[in-house]
C-alpha cells in the first residue's frame, strides 16, 4: 500500500526508487560472505585502537547465509555496562573512550 501512494513528498515512482534501494541494501546485508569482508576490513581498521578487540571472520566456516566469527574471550560490552553502577567506572569515561575508539577507526 505504501509503494503504491509513495512515500511522504515523494510521488509514486520516487517511492519505488525508495523501496527498491531500500530493499538492495537489507539483501546486501544478508549476503555474509560480503557480511564478513567487511567485518574483516573493520577489524583491520581496529586494530589502530588498543582498547578495542574486533572479532575476525573465520572465511572456512563462512557460506552466504551462516557468518562465522572468531569467539573473544574476556568482559563484554555489556558486562561492562552492567558494572556502571560500581564507583571505579564512570559512565562518561566508558562513553569518551568508546568514542575515541571509533574516531581512530573511522576517522
Amino acid at each position: 500500500r505504501v509503494v503504491k501512494r509513495g512515500v511522504r513528498g515523494v510521488g509514486p515512482k520516487g517511492g519505488r526508487a525508495y523501496f527498491e534501494e531500500l530493499r538492495h541494501e537489507l539483501m546486501k546485508g544478508l549476503d555474509y560472505e560480503e557480511e564478513a569482508a567487511r567485518a574483516r576490513e573493520f577489524a583491520v581498521a581496529a586494530k589502530v585502537a588498543p582498547d578495542l578487540r574486533v572479532p575476525e571472520p573465520l572465511f572456512e566456516l563462512t557460506a552466504k547465509r551462516v557468518l562465522t566469527l572468531e569467539l573473544l574471550e574476556g568482559e563484554t560490552l555489556k558486562d561492562v555496562l552492567a558494572r556502571l553502577s560500581d564507583a571505579s567506572l564512570h559512565a562518561s569515561h566508558l562513553v569518551r573512550r568508546l568514542s575515541d575508539s571509533h574516531r581512530m577507526v573511522i576517522g
